[in-house]
């Protein structure tokens, strides 16, 4: 059974910060250490370690202000966040998925995250990075290096499908049914650099082992096994498509800088 450390204090937290460790001890560390030296919205930081070593568990162990949960095998990314969503206090209204080898940059960057989600009431999901895909009328989805949910999206549309996709492909299909719920995603500005993302440091433990395999979905299969008709798929019609998001990606995902937003909430 998992483990579970309390927190360190019981105030409400506005987001719930899951991350889903397995080894990689070193950029753990600095990712918990950035998260404490430039977050003051408050929070609750949920970590689920995958069985991993004991220099990595030995660390989370000692940390007193994380909730930490042992599982005694690897469930892998997709389930492991699935677990922290469920986990998380019922009071959170946002639920944010970090990789354990992202690095926060900015003081504002949990704040930042909050503004774009408010700035529309059917934005449900908002993330750093946008995978696009000239496939209409979704044109992709958000990275789950820095992933938020609105928890009334998660509320009404379950967890991520960690069957099918344990390692990768969960956000993809997350998105699109999303979409079809009514919901919509949003990135933070290409100018707003709130984190560093080192890339991959917990799956690099994992060659050579059966422990996973790596699924690639095809998104626009997908999308088409949930009923979604893709749009301007090939010749001058992609084309098209490609410039016209090329042109106007601030309307279709980007927030404005984190700077205009500021601006645009003071009072005259």
């Amino acid at each position: 059974m998992p483990v579970q450390t309390p927190p360190l204090h019981s105030s409400t937290p506005q987001v719930s910060i899951i991350i889903v460790t397995y080894n990689a001890v070193d950029y753990v560390r600095r990712c918990l250490d950035s998260i404490r030296q430039h977050t003051s919205t408050p929070h609750e930081i949920i970590v689920l370690d995958n069985a991993s070593r004991e220099e990595t568990r030995s660390y989370l162990r000692e940390q007193t202000d994380i909730r930490l949960f042992l599982n005694e095998d690897n469930r892998l990314w997709c389930a492991g966040c699935n677990q922290g969503m469920q986990e998380a206090d019922p009071a959170s209204p946002y639920l944010l998925m970090l990789n354990p080898d992202v690095e926060v940059l900015r003081d504002d960057w949990l704040q930042v995250l909050i503004d774009v989600m408010e700035l529309d009431p059917a934005v449900g999901i908002v993330g750093t990075k946008h995978h696009y895909r000239k496939a209409g009328p979704i044109y992709g989805w958000i990275d789950g290096q820095c992933m938020m949910f609105r928890r009334k999206m998660v509320e009404q549309m379950g967890y991520m499908d960690c069957a099918r996709f344990p390692m990768g492909g969960g956000p993809q299909l997350y998105t699109i049914r999303a979409f079809k719920e009514g919901w919509r995603y949003k990135t933070v500005h290409p100018h707003d650099h709130l984190i560093s993302h080192h890339g991959k440091k917990s799956r690099a433990e994992l060659k050579g082992k059966k422990a996973w395999t790596a699924v690639r979905p095809d998104f626009v299969a997908l999308m088409r096994e949930e009923g979604l008709e893709p749009q301007g798929q090939s010749g001058l019609r992609a084309f098209l498509e490609a410039r016209v998001y090329a042109l106007r990606r601030e309307r279709f995902f980007y927030a404005p800088p984190s700077r205009a937003l500021q601006a645009s909430s003071r009072t005259p």
